[in-house]
């Protein structure tokens, strides 16, 4: 399948719950950010912050595909850090 035809969609990583865990949205295969091995889906494009902060990435589902640009990082560590006043 050429490059241009492959499925794209986006996905928010602070928007996700748990253990950050998503299915692949064309074909439902289990994306785990945590898996490193390129067995299911490949990184590519990752963009970093000029604090070499990742910024967002594209993944490649292995099965189908399908492109899976993933942003959201930031969003996510800010969310995590944030301090409650009273």
């Amino acid at each position: 399948m050429a490059e241009s035809t492959k499925p794209h969609y986006v996905k928010d990583v602070s928007k996700l719950e748990g253990s950050g865990i998503f299915p692949c949205p064309k074909c439902g295969v289990e994306i785990n950010p945590r898996d490193f091995s390129e067995e299911i889906y490949k990184v590519r494009n990752p963009q970093t912050t000029k604090y070499d902060e990742l910024k967002k990435l594209t993944a490649e589902c292995l099965k189908c595909g399908a492109q899976i640009d993933i942003n959201g990082f930031n969003k996510q560590r800010k969310e995590a850090f944030k301090v409650t006043r009273s």
